[in-house]
């Protein structure tokens, strides 16, 4: 008995078709910083990222002592709000984000942005 392979151009055309309808979503209703900060486990994720590549800028000698202040305090208040925030979901990091934590973690994000130009 002989099997059918599909060539590769078939697969490809078919995964082509494919490709709107699995990708497909309800569209851009809402802001970046409303996905990007939905839930605490993204927000977490998003603010180790930030804090992973403005360490690497403190070693490497392009943060200004002064800078590395400011961006200890923010991190520590934004530290404590997750803390807060993680128990207030009795640790559901599915859990929407609270505001005063997407306010919090927008202005470290955003500071490190600052200090890394």
């Amino acid at each position: 008995m002989k099997r059918f392979i599909a060539p590769p151009l078939l697969i490809l055309v078919f995964a082509l078709a494919a490709f709107p309808v699995v990708f497909s979503g309800p569209g851009c209703t809402t802001s970046q910083q409303a996905v990007a900060y939905k839930t605490l486990n993204i927000t977490a994720t998003s603010v180790d990222a930030g804090m992973k590549a403005f360490a690497d800028a403190v070693v490497a000698g392009k943060v200004t002592a002064p800078t590395q202040a400011k961006v200890r305090d923010l991190h520590g208040r934004y530290a404590l709000a997750m803390q807060a925030a993680i128990l207030t979901a009795h640790f559901d990091t599915s859990a929407p984000a609270p505001d005063k934590l997407k306010a919090l973690a927008s202005e470290l994000l955003t500071l490190i942005s600052e200090a890394l130009k």
